[in-house]
């Protein structure tokens, strides 16, 4: 998942997400969507809130609610579970945003879930503004857009440079900030900076 020059792929990005001490993971089983707490923390969290807001691939909201619960420690359980029908009625162009806080209001995971795969999806051809803050030896790159990007790839042309993130989903009307550091960075060195999704190529 990392090559000759210590470029993370793909897979390196996601392998960090999915390994996660705390996680959320939505299924279908039958006629319901089964919304698990994945955690590997020897702690519990009580009080906590997951938050369940469907949205379309253009930032509207179609439907929203939040559930109280429980994350126990060391163990993947059912935290709630919803009428799959009522929230999968678009798979096509909707994604599921998951937000589990604990009492005190911090995020301890936050997931998109898709009904359908890439291929079955009218995914958008979103645009992508984006702004560079460039200094030596590290380059704040920040995105948003106003539709859904999917697999957004941020390159370089510096190899073996370190991405705080890549490969990551740019939610409609989100803003984010990467950063990028190598010490071959310069700060008064223009950066032929691309940007990549799913749909279009951003040069």
């Amino acid at each position: 998942s990392i090559d000759y020059y210590g470029n993370w792929k793909a897979m390196h990005y996601q392998g960090k997400r999915a390994f996660a001490p705390v996680l959320l993971n939505a299924f279908q089983e039958g006629d319901d969507l089964c919304i698990y707490t994945l955690s590997d923390e020897l702690k519990e969290y009580k009080n906590t809130t997951l938050s369940l807001k469907l949205m379309d691939f253009n930032g509207k909201v179609l439907s929203k609610r939040t559930v109280k619960g429980e994350v126990p420690a060391n163990a993947s359980v059912v935290f709630c579970k919803e009428a799959y029908a009522e929230w999968a009625g678009s798979p096509a162009n909707t994604f599921l945003l998951m937000t589990l806080k604990d009492e005190k209001g911090k995020v301890l995971s936050e997931v998109v879930h898709y009904f359908n795969f890439p291929k079955d999806q009218q995914l958008p051809e979103a645009k992508i503004s984006y702004k560079v803050k460039q200094m030596d030896g590290k380059c704040e790159v920040t995105l948003s857009t106003k539709q859904l990007a999917r697999d957004v790839f941020v390159e370089i042309p510096i190899q073996g440079a370190k991405f705080t993130d890549n490969f990551f989903d740019l939610l409609p009307g989100e803003s984010k900030k990467i950063v990028i550091t190598s010490e071959d960075i310069k700060k008064n060195e223009t950066i032929n900076l691309k940007i990549r999704h799913l749909k279009c190529l951003i040069k």
